[in-house]
């Protein structure tokens, strides 16, 4: 069915279809490089459109989609300012003014204070917000992971300032016990 809203889709489809056509006859069967420039073109993957191709050489028409795909922008529960000020407040907290006996902070705590604390009425039948989305919330927040490496002390014992010392001391005790003398 030819509705409105699935015109954009059908006449993309079709255009795919012309473009690859036209590239196979006027340059040569090469269908890999000609279906990933038309997919480039019409913003879908050189597979779709060679199945797009494969259909409509088949039975000389292509397929409709039933389905309209339209991007959604899902609500999160970290939208709300105020809600995405708490939870700074809380890493903030929990980071930077954390006293010596406290806890190192990790995502599986925020995601329980996230469950109890914070959306504890949302979420007060069960289920919470998982790992991976405590994760993904603590970086829209501005907060980066970093993996701490093993601290290694470079004292600087290499530079060459350090390496003379040992010649000069040598060298400064017999001045020091000629000059006694």
């Amino acid at each position: 069915m030819l509705t409105e809203s699935r015109l954009p889709s059908i006449m993309r489809t079709a255009l795919a279809i012309r473009a690859y056509a036209v590239l196979e006859i006027e340059e040569g069967v090469n269908k890999m490089r000609h279906s990933r420039y038309v997919g480039d073109v019409v913003k879908t993957t050189a597979q779709t459109v060679r199945k797009w191709v494969k259909e409509f050489c088949q039975d000389g028409k292509f397929l409709i989609s039933k389905r309209l795909y339209e991007i959604r922008q899902a609500d999160s529960f970290i939208d709300p300012e105020d809600i995405a000020e708490r939870c700074r407040e809380e890493i903030d907290r929990r980071l930077y003014r954390r006293k010596k006996t406290d806890p190192w902070f990790r995502v599986s705590d925020f995601q329980r204070w996230v469950n109890t604390v914070l959306l504890k009425e949302v979420f007060s039948g069960g289920g919470g917000i998982s790992r991976t989305t405590a994760h993904s919330w603590i970086c829209r927040l501005g907060f980066r992971w970093k993996k701490s490496g093993k601290c290694v002390y470079v004292d600087g014992h290499n530079r060459p300032d350090v390496e003379a010392r040992p010649e000069y001391v040598a060298k400064m005790l017999i001045l020091r016990k000629m000059m006694s003398m």
